[in-house]
């Protein structure tokens, strides 16, 4: 989603739950040791050596409506169990400590959202992945819109040259993942506009028989969140926002202008906007209901999650009316 800041986005499942997690407040001790790295041998373990890796931050990474902020990293040899206390204990292996915040992007209304720090994996150069371990046994963190939150990872690394080379991945099982190269910022292409432009009379409900109305499609794109539909709420309300392995969001942009009516106006609904998948007619993810005097409109917008790779038409008007079809060609997978 050609939304790289400066910040990591972590992936969220956007689902309702209340309240904001506290946030650490402790900074570990920084040893005057000379050092390049954390120690990691016996003999170097009795005394904690932190180590900050040499990074541009911050960085974002947007996920499923969340922006995951890289503000610092470290190298340490603090355990896990006591790097956010006064006085940290060493140990015998070294982490690198990333200190993130987890907060809604910009406009997306989001209500409250749950992380949990075991989504996250760093993906060094040589092709190992290496799990989070939690930062003083805390798994999950939740934000809400305005409330941002700090939070720590970490990573059995060998050395800060290790961590500067890597890559920071976020996803929950079954979704695509977002990844953030710590050596250089890159844009994942997301959202994609597909220039669409259409319009068309079609059938549209009245209070006792159909009406008409002029439909335009005036815009569409792909992207890998749900992203955000009409009258400022979520296309996905419950659940993950971030699109499934294998499939991708698309979400299509109608002005709809009623021209007649029957019995008290015309009723504009989400029946009347069906997107043929691979040959099925499916209603999108999100809703609508307008009721429409002759000569006034509404914008909405609608999303669906689909197949990368799936043949799509667009159907509007009602079922048993005059309707319009329009080819909807999604961008190449990959």
């Amino acid at each position: 989603m050609a939304r790289f800041a400066v910040s990591v986005l972590v992936a969220i499942m956007l689902v309702a739950c209340g309240g904001g997690g506290a946030s650490p407040q402790a900074t570990p001790s920084t040893s005057d040791s000379t050092e390049p790295t954390a120690p990691t041998s016996e003999a170097a373990t009795d005394q904690v050596v932190t180590t900050p890796v040499e990074v541009t931050t911050p960085q974002t990474l947007v996920y499923a409506g969340m922006e995951a902020t890289v503000r610092e990293i470290v190298v340490s040899n603090a355990t896990p169990g006591t790097f956010l206390d006064p006085e940290p204990e060493p140990g015998e292996d070294a982490f690198a400590y990333f200190d993130v915040t987890f907060a809604w992007e910009d406009g997306y209304l989001g209500g409250s959202g749950h992380v949990e720090t075991d989504w996250f994996s760093l993906e060094l150069e040589e092709g190992t992945t290496v799990p989070n371990t939690a930062v003083d046994f805390k798994s999950a963190y939740s934000f809400r819109e305005g409330q941002p939150v700090e939070a720590w990872l970490a990573f059995a690394v060998d050395d800060a040259g290790q961590v500067a080379a890597a890559s920071l991945q976020v996803a929950e099982a079954g979704h695509v993942p977002d990844v953030l190269s710590l050596a250089e910022a890159a844009d994942d292409g997301y959202p994609i506009d597909l220039g669409v432009q259409e319009e068309a009379r079609v059938s549209i409900e009245g209070g006792c028989g159909d009406g008409e109305a002029d439909v335009t499609l005036t815009g569409g794109e792909v992207d890998l969140d749900g992203g955000m539909g009409h009258d400022n709420e979520r296309i996905v309300l419950n659940g993950m926002a971030r699109a499934e392995t294998g499939m991708v969001f698309l979400r299509l942009n109608f002005q709809t202008v009623a021209v007649s009516g029957t019995c008290g106006g015309a009723i504009v609904n989400d029946d009347q906007y069906r997107l043929e998948v691979d040959g099925l007619p499916t209603g999108p993810l999100n809703n609508a209901v307008e009721l429409l005097d002759p000569g006034t409109g509404v914008e909405l917008i609608f999303g669906w999650m689909v197949p990368a790779d799936a043949e799509l038409a667009m159907i509007v008007g009602t079922v048993d009316g005059t309707t319009a079809t329009w080819p909807i060609v999604l961008p190449a997978p990959g």
